[in-house]
């Protein structure tokens, strides 16, 4: 893309959208606008009544280098250092998975669940920003998460959005192999996005997911469920009775991953619920240790 002739803001819009566009990105123009929006630190209808202002020239330079890093597949949650969950702005690093919609559902139905219960102590585990588990501290101000994760440099984005959001006094950092590190007896709830991409996926993924974001988010072994039966073993151990325990999983493994909750949580009432393209997407067991 040459954008070597300072022009306007229009000018600079339209070719790095049909610079995307050459280059098969979905949604060109709205990549393109998102990231002079962060440029100009403005909202996106700001760009449509602002046509012509001409860029200065450090507004140049910042958005050619956004440019350059989106069309090399970088995702724009780690150009712009910032993805959406829950309606809130979480911090992102190419350290942890950058959230997606279809998360947002663990904490729709975790939530009401635990609106009854005080204090309440829930494990995040695989906790990456942190989203799940700090959402879950600012539904529930009476609430005490646990962020687990394997990664230090994962809990450190984590440690930043927990201060960002305000409930860092809630929110405990906890490195540790799923829930190894948990005391026992002590937790109501234990929400969980683990990796769940079988090995054999890998070519599948779009670039932008398997070139920049981590792999030990991302994949879960042969068959994608390594995880699960490790985290499901634990559980009678780290819930309280009644305890809740709410799992992400991907398409066509719902039914799998219930066998293996009805296994080792038997007593458990067992729920899977669909996401927004009607994917079997959350398994919810209420009622463990009952």
């Amino acid at each position: 893309m040459s954008l070597e002739t300072p022009t306007t803001l229009l000018d600079y819009l339209t070719r790095a959208t049909e610079y995307f566009a050459g280059r098969g990105m979905e949604n060109p123009r709205l990549n393109a606008e998102r990231l002079l929006c962060d440029v100009l630190r403005c909202k996106r209808i700001d760009l449509y009544v602002n046509f012509e202002r001409v860029l200065s020239p450090g507004e140049v330079a910042k958005y050619r280098e956004y440019v350059r890093r989106r069309g090399k597949n970088e995702p724009l949650a780690y150009v712009l250092g910032t993805a959406a969950f829950c309606g809130r702005d979480f911090f992102v690093t190419p350290s942890v998975l950058i959230p997606r919609p279809e998360t947002e559902l663990l904490v729709e139905y975790v939530i009401p669940l635990l609106k009854t219960t005080t204090p309440t102590f829930v494990a995040d585990i695989g906790t990456g920003s942190g989203c799940i588990g700090i959402t879950v501290a600012l539904e529930l101000p009476e609430a005490e998460v646990a962020l687990v994760d394997v990664s230090g440099e994962a809990l450190e984005v984590a440690r930043r959005n927990a201060h960002a959001h305000g409930v860092h006094g809630r929110a405990h950092l906890v490195q540790g192999n799923l829930s190894d590190p948990l005391r026992a007896g002590t937790f109501r709830a234990v929400v969980a996005n683990l990796p769940y991409v079988a090995a054999g996926e890998k070519n599948a993924l779009p670039p932008d997911v398997v070139e920049f974001e981590p792999h030990v988010a991302l994949f879960g072994g042969e068959t994608g469920l390594d995880l699960f039966e490790h985290l499901l073993a634990d559980m009678r151990r780290v819930l309280v009775p009644g305890g809740v325990v709410a799992l992400e999983v991907g398409q066509g493994q719902a039914s799998v991953v219930a066998r293996m909750c009805q296994s080792y949580l038997p007593e458990g009432d067992i729920s899977i619920h669909r996401d927004y393209a009607h994917i079997e997407r959350v398994i919810v067991v209420t009622g463990v240790n009952g």
